[in-house]
């Protein structure tokens, strides 16, 4: 009797070890999207997304300090629904997208705030690397009707764009920029356990 408690004790503590352990995940693009928004000429604010990107996310919902995510984005798959304007995001005036293909952000550390998280780590773009944090909310794993693990992401953060050398500086008569320096990213991303 003595053995057999032994066994199963061994026995549950390893299937808690592996329930516990990290998790990896991939974005679903169909249900993701990384997007921005900016204000235009003051007045208005004009939305765009990055159509093509990969995502690794390792999740850890006990311990969120083993987590860690990487993303790089296309940057030749910018849409604003607007060919000509797409066609200049992606020239040296702002992406440079012949020369600099991708956006990539690679994390350093996630912790908890309150019920939410955060997660610190270097942002590229263009030739330059800084680091940025992004608040974020997470969802606990569900199982879809197809029996797939998923789990969703969502955060938001604003950068200059200046800071990463996107100098674009047309000024109107009022002396207001025609695309604003601040830049809003919001991400949600649904992403899929790997088997």
């Amino acid at each position: 009797m003595k053995t057999f408690n032994k066994v199963t004790s061994i026995a549950l503590l390893v299937a808690s070890s592996v329930f516990a352990s990290p998790k990896t995940y991939n974005a679903d693009l169909s249900h993701s999207e990384i997007g921005f928004k900016v204000k235009h000429m003051v007045i208005s604010t004009t939305s765009g997304q990055f159509d093509k990107f990969e995502s690794k996310i390792v999740w850890d919902e006990e311990n969120v300090k083993n987590s860690n995510m990487e993303v790089t984005l296309q940057v030749g798959s910018v849409n604003t629904n607007d060919e000509k304007r797409d066609q200049h995001l992606r020239a040296d005036d702002f992406f440079d997208a012949a020369k600099y293909p991708t956006i990539h952000f690679k994390s350093e550390k996630v912790e908890k705030n309150g019920n939410d998280f955060i997660v610190t780590g270097k942002l590229t773009i263009k030739d330059v690397t800084k680091e940025i944090k992004i608040p974020f909310t997470a969802s606990k794993e569900i199982k879809d009707p197809w029996g797939m693990a998923r789990m969703g992401l969502e955060g938001e953060f604003t950068i200059n764009r200046k800071d990463y050398n996107i100098n674009f500086g047309s000024v109107m008569d009022n002396g207001g920029l025609v695309v604003s320096e601040d830049v809003k990213l919001e991400i949600a991303v649904e992403a899929v356990r790997k088997p």
